[in-house]
């Protein structure tokens, strides 16, 4: 059995857009807060628990995933695979992400713009 459960790495910009997105479709996840000093190089981390109502989390998933992606031509979503392989989920369709999934340690969620108007 496929153990269903994702490490999401979400950046500055791409948080607050990618968490609420995951909010709407009735994701149960957790955010991982580092300890008060802890210094940490990475984003914010957050573990996708599971889909409400869903048998499996990948296809739903996925299609947050290419959801989210094709709002904006800043946002970039990398895989890693748990043989520590990176692909680069831009093009792929909700189908092809769900089986990527399947094998993914982690999600790197980026948006290389702000959110807020300058």
């Amino acid at each position: 059995m496929i153990e269903e459960k994702i490490k999401i790495v979400t950046f500055r910009d791409s948080k607050e857009s990618f968490l609420s997105l995951l909010d709407e479709n009735n994701f149960l996840f957790i955010e991982q807060v580092p300890h008060p000093g802890v210094v940490m190089a990475t984003g914010e981390i957050v573990e996708i628990l599971k889909a409400v109502g869903a048998a499996s989390i990948f296809p739903s998933l996925a299609a947050v995933a290419v959801q989210w992606l094709k709002a904006r031509s800043s946002r970039k979503l990398m895989l890693q695979t748990k043989d520590k392989q990176i692909v680069h989920l831009e093009g792929y369709s909700v189908q092809e992400v769900a089986e990527l999934l399947k094998q993914a340690e982690s999600l790197t969620v980026i948006d290389t713009k702000s959110n807020k108007a300058n």
